[in-house]
């Protein structure tokens, strides 16, 4: 029933659609105006007047272009023509006239659209009819003025805040809440994060809580059911509830920091000759003797080419976890990446864009939307954009027969991989691992890859 109602109002936004561009053809804007329509429609194939709209179930959103100096209400020479007029033709013949009073293009536009709905038998909703630059009633604030951005309403922003404190301190004795409210919680969260990149590799923790199940045997023993819970312990030891809590923890401060996006992002990356840009390979194996390498080429400021790089063999344990698939080979080539990523960031502070190649689909798939589904290796990009906030990624896909310098480093090449880098005229640098590095992985080790949480908590 829901896409047959998103058809009906499609149906009769489309009909108020039709009904603004008679209004317009009646009243024309400006010579400038019909001849950017003209070039839209023979250049781009678009016809779609001066005005546009769209509607989401019962949820219509509409622009309109005001004429230049025209005010957002009332018309700007009312009192040399107080009236504007149209005329239609119904489909029962008859002809229809319309009188706009002392009203702007926008005022027209919102008029026709409302009557039109109302015509069809829709009520609307005075109260949240909103007109102007700034529209509040979205759940996420979208303004036009200045560069324009998207932000949380205040009374949503001080509401959350509110429900994320009740669930970072539960008041029940067993640290539970109503799934309802992990559940409601989740979804305004989401509906930020639609808007707001940064905040989706903390929905992953959220979205793992809202569907916490706990296993009851059944009465011969062999089996149990998984039956979902009213109420979630929210908080505790378990590696779910801290994820959880972490979560939490970095909505709190978005929200008290004003969380907000661009209206209009930027839609082109930086030129990897532009400052504050570099690049870099990664690559990683899980055989024996072999780690993880990457290596990228920078300018020094006395003008010396550099070949910057890693070739680390993982440690005994780390290797074992990954031939074992106790940690994933995602996990393992994530790690690579995000660890060269931060001797980056680290090592050049002006650094705000980095173009990263790997043969990693996961890791390519996760570093461009802040985050992945597989818990491993949400919790590795989460902590690279916590370090390094205004960082940038850029990651793309390459195919592992071209990237056979990273793949050198990975495993029993590298001398020939710095050989290559010296002939080509660079000077090879290699940076010193961290000691932090390794234990990501063995945290990872301990996170679950998909599983869904078991957790204990009243019925």
């Amino acid at each position: 029933m829901v896409d047959l109602f998103q058809r009906i109002t499609s149906f009769v936004l489309a009909v108020g659609q039709f009904r603004i561009r008679e209004y317009e053809q009646q009243h024309p804007p400006s010579p400038a105006r019909q001849a950017w329509r003209a070039w839209r429609r023979e250049q781009c194939g678009i016809d779609a007047g001066y005005s546009q709209s769209t509607i989401y179930l019962d949820d219509g959103l509409g622009l309109s272009i005001l004429p230049q100096g025209a005010p957002l209400e009332g018309h700007p020479s009312f009192s040399s023509e107080p009236t504007k007029v149209m005329t239609g033709i119904e489909p029962d013949g008859s002809v229809k006239l319309s009188l706009f009073v002392n009203q702007s293009k926008a005022q027209v536009d919102l008029a026709i659209m409302r009557t039109t709905f109302q015509e069809a038998g829709w009520d609307i909703a005075i109260d949240k009819v909103q007109l102007g630059f700034t529209i509040q009633e979205l759940g996420v604030c979208c303004s036009s003025l200045g560069d324009g951005a998207f932000t949380v309403p205040e009374a949503k922003r001080l509401g959350m805040l509110q429900e994320i404190a009740e669930q970072q301190e539960p008041a029940a004795s067993d640290r539970a809440v109503p799934l309802e409210d992990v559940e409601g919680l989740t979804g305004r969260c989401l509906h930020i994060a639609t808007i707001a990149s940064e905040a989706n590799p903390y929905m992953q923790p959220m979205y793992r809580m809202q569907r916490a199940k706990r296993h009851v045997p059944t009465k011969q023993g062999k089996r149990s059911l998984k039956i979902k819970l009213s109420r979630v312990a929210v908080q505790g030891s378990k590696p779910a509830q801290q994820a959880y809590q972490q979560s939490l923890a970095w909505w709190k401060h978005a929200l008290e920091d004003g969380i907000s996006a661009p209206l209009a992002p930027k839609l082109t990356f930086p030129a990897l000759g532009e400052g504050g840009s570099a690049f870099m390979f990664t690559d990683a194996a899980r055989e024996d003797g072999t780690g993880h390498g990457a290596f990228t080429f920078i300018t020094a400021s006395d003008g010396q080419l550099l070949f910057l790089y890693i070739d680390p063999r993982w440690p005994a344990d780390v290797i074992a976890d990954l031939q074992s698939n106790r940690c994933s080979m995602p996990a393992g080539e994530g790690l690579g990446a995000v660890i060269f990523a931060d001797l980056l960031a680290s090592a050049l502070p002006g650094l705000t864009h980095l173009v990263l190649f790997s043969d990693s689909t996961a890791v390519v798939a996760a570093l461009n939307s802040n985050s992945s589904p597989s818990p491993q290796l949400n919790m590795l990009v989460r902590w690279l954009f916590e370090r390094h906030p205004r960082l940038q990624v850029l990651a793309i896909h390459q195919p592992g027969v071209r990237n056979s310098a990273a793949d050198g480093l990975s495993r029993t090449q590298s001398r020939q991989v710095i050989a290559d880098a010296e002939a080509a005229g660079a000077h090879a640098h290699e940076l010193p691992m961290p000691e932090y590095a390794y234990d990501l992985m063995r945290v990872a080790a301990r996170t679950d890859q998909r599983a869904l949480p078991s957790l204990a908590s009243q019925p």
